[in-house]
């Protein structure tokens, strides 16, 4: 049964009218027909049940039923916090990290960032949106705008009960299983290419930030960000054997 994302979801009767783009992905690229079933989810969690009743050029009509959404969420609020990246390495980033659960992605300028990324917001987004439908998640994870690393170590230092792990391919001597306690809410950093320098690092620590190995071998930044999400996941969140 198709699982599409939806900005928000107008229910009157128990019928709604779906938006155009929509209507033509499930019509045209779907080819899908009347009494054809759906999944439907929003941007605000909600979960519909929903079989298509009419198809025309005004768009699709659905009969709709709001369910308790599936629980595919992680009970970990994860922020991947990641520098920017070369090329389509950060998409890939922004992909798989929604796929495995991050609650937000937030790009970060960093020393060895490529400035000249940040315009591409909408893609990103655009990406979370159909990695969350291809991964049967119910909340597509914020992708924020750019901000610099010195803003963002403020905010996770005057945040409680929310620590943050920095992935660091230099002398890291903790690993994600030393962050204290089980967190609600983790922020995660990793690097852009070349990772990040020993200032930045000595500043995170500064900021009650965890400076973190991923073991010997150096990865490149896109798979450290992988890797470190996948880790804190297993080890926190519900990647692992059910808590």
């Amino acid at each position: 049964m198709p699982y599409i994302f939806i900005d928000s979801l107008v229910v009157r009767d128990g019928h709604a009218q779906l938006g155009r783009e929509v209507s033509h992905y499930i019509a045209s690229v779907l080819r899908h027909r009347v009494a054809d079933e759906l999944e439907l989810f929003d941007a605000d969690g909600r979960y519909y049940r929903a079989t298509i009743t009419a198809l025309g050029r005004g768009g699709v009509t659905v009969r709709a039923v709001q369910e308790a959404a599936p629980q595919r969420e992680s009970s970990l609020d994860m922020v991947l916090c990641q520098g920017l990246l070369k090329g389509d390495k950060m998409d890939l980033v922004v992909e798989k990290s929604t796929e495995l659960g991050v609650r937000r992605i937030i790009p970060v300028s960093t020393q060895r960032g490529q400035m000249h990324h940040t315009r591409r917001l909408q893609r990103w987004k655009k990406i979370a949106i159909e990695a969350a439908r291809q991964s049967g998640r119910v909340v597509v994870p914020d992708v924020a705008e750019v901000t610099d690393l010195s803003s963002l170590l403020g905010q996770i230092s005057s945040e409680k009960d929310a620590p943050g792990i920095m992935f660091y391919e230099g002398e890291g001597t903790h690993t994600p299983r030393d962050l204290p306690g089980t967190p609600g809410r983790v922020y995660v950093l990793v690097g852009s290419e070349g990772g990040f320098t020993t200032d930045e690092v000595l500043h995170a620590q500064g900021a009650g930030v965890l400076i973190a190995s991923l073991g010997r071998r150096i990865l490149r930044a896109e798979t450290a960000a992988i890797v470190g999400v996948a880790l804190v996941q297993f080890l926190y969140g519900d990647l692992g054997l059910r808590r």
